[in-house]
């Protein structure tokens, strides 16, 4: 595929499955609303067994080289270690994502349910963050930045907007910042993919990759963990102010290294 394509492509591969999240979300409070929560674990159980029959009609043909374990640790570090646009987008990204999850996956419900209408308005606040992925895929078809991974970083700073619940603002504000938050969101991912895409030679990709969702990997328990022992000293609203500036600092700090401007789209 020519690489002015790639951001096209990645977007459209990103269309269907957020365009699921949004009728998901939908489709189960139906049908627990209709049998109760039992019934919809047993579809969502069933969903996955389907997936996993169609799965096995796909045929990748691909060559298999044998080479030692240590040896591919080793290239990998060093690929990555030498480029620092990758190495210190995958540092700030595991501050990024602990923040953003431990605030808005962790305490958000929480904070929902001791000043606003609990489940329900928060089931709009995750509906609103899932239309706002479809929305930035919409975007990411038209619009092709230049400064691809200046864009990936900018785009994550919204993410503080929902954290913002601490402070009790209206629900239409809320659900504002909920929908921008998901756009971006869906922005940074294609950006960060197609210049990922285009910036890492093809026989590196594999390990690239690896060595990025390790990073982003640790972040997720780490940031669970982090944020139960800081409930224990501070109030819920203090430490969601925490996890939104962490995600402002994180993407501000980011934005200042200078490897990143080069990291630009393909033109023609």
């Amino acid at each position: 595929m020519p690489a002015e394509q790639l951001q096209q492509a990645n977007a459209l591969l990103r269309l269907p499955s957020n365009a699921v999240k949004v009728l998901g979300q939908a489709i189960g409070g139906a049908v627990v609303a209709a049998g109760g929560p039992a019934w919809a674990l047993a579809w969502d159980a069933l969903t996955f067994a389907v997936a996993a029959v169609l799965l096995l009609g796909l045929r990748l043909d691909a060559p298999v080289t044998v080479t030692s374990a240590l040896s591919d640790l080793r290239e990998g570090w060093t690929g990555f270690w030498s480029r620092t646009w990758l190495w210190t987008y995958t540092v700030a990204g595991a501050v990024l994502v602990a923040a953003w999850l431990a605030g808005f996956q962790l305490l958000g419900p929480v904070v929902a349910a001791q000043q606003y209408s609990g489940a329900r308005d928060w089931g709009l606040v995750a509906g609103a963050f899932s239309a706002g992925l479809l929305a930035g895929t919409v975007v990411c078809l038209r619009w092709r930045p230049y400064r691809l991974m200046v864009v990936a970083v900018a785009a994550g700073a919204p993410l503080a907007g929902p954290l913002l619940v601490a402070w009790g603002l209206p629900l239409p504000w809320l659900l504002l910042a909920a929908l921008l938050a998901g756009g971006a969101l869906d922005v940074a991912i294609v950006a960060w993919t197609t210049a990922f895409q285009q910036h890492v030679p093809q026989g590196e990709l594999g390990r690239m990759s690896a060595f990025n969702s390790v990073g982003e990997r640790l972040a997720i328990p780490l940031g669970y963990l982090l944020t139960a022992l800081a409930a224990g000293i501070w109030d819920n609203r203090t430490v969601l102010m925490v996890c939104a500036g962490l995600v402002v600092a994180a993407t501000v700090l980011n934005l200042c290294v200078r490897d990143l401007y080069r990291v630009n789209a393909a033109r023609n």
